[in-house]
């Protein structure tokens, strides 16, 4: 991993969009989301918040679309839950549990 990967990881744009790792494995139970790293086998349940943003990590939707989903779900002030999304996609990313999607313009 270079420094551009470290700056990358330590700071997500508007208009990225991340995907789950292959190696997670998900699912729900009880309403939120539940982890585990095949490779490290560590394993996650997370809250209500970080079950929405992770569900909307698909590789489709960008950082301000998942901002959108969380004001649509939560009932909290819009520069809280884009601190609390900032912070987990970094929390993610430095886990290796979700990738940036490369757009065809920067291949």
């Amino acid at each position: 991993m270079g420094f551009k990967d470290l700056l990358v990881r330590s700071v997500p744009k508007a208009s990225e969009r991340y995907e789950r790792a292959p190696h997670v494995k998900w699912r729900f139970l009880e309403g939120r989301a539940v982890l585990i790293d095949t490779n490290e086998g560590l394993f996650m349940h997370l809250n209500d918040v970080a079950s929405c943003i992770w569900q909307g990590l698909d590789g489709q939707k960008s950082v301000d679309q998942i901002i959108s989903d969380l004001d649509n779900a939560f009932d909290a002030p819009a520069h809280r839950l884009r601190k609390d999304l900032l912070r987990f996609l970094r929390r993610l990313s430095l886990m290796e549990l979700i990738r940036r999607v490369e757009s065809s313009r920067e291949s």
